[in-house]
């Protein structure tokens, strides 16, 4: 039997990759008595109206004040690394050579 989906009690955020996948960042309890930072890829298939989640993603309970620190840390250090090699960071393919 499927596990049933259950909707976010707050989303917080949302990051396009595609037309049809994205990034949530929400609150979510999973039908339990616990709340979770959940940072989670949806895509949406297309006989569908809406996105559903992925398995690619992470958890964090929300008491756990201090991984969700030690997160937003290695995000901002991430930022500033990639802002100060940006000159040589790969970002998928290169663009074709002109060839005249």
């Amino acid at each position: 039997m499927a596990k049933e989906f259950v909707p976010s009690k707050a989303i917080l955020g949302e990051i396009e990759k595609s037309p049809d996948n994205k990034i949530v960042v929400s609150i979510d309890d999973f039908g339990g008595d616990k709340d979770y930072l959940n940072v989670r890829e949806h895509w949406k298939p297309e006989d569908q109206e809406n996105y559903i989640p992925t398995k690619k993603g992470f958890t964090l309970p929300t008491e756990d004040f201090t991984a969700i620190d030690e997160l937003i840390i290695a995000l901002e250090k991430a930022k500033e690394w990639l802002t100060e090699n940006a000159d040589t960071v790969k970002r998928g393919k290169p663009p074709a050579e002109d060839a005249s």
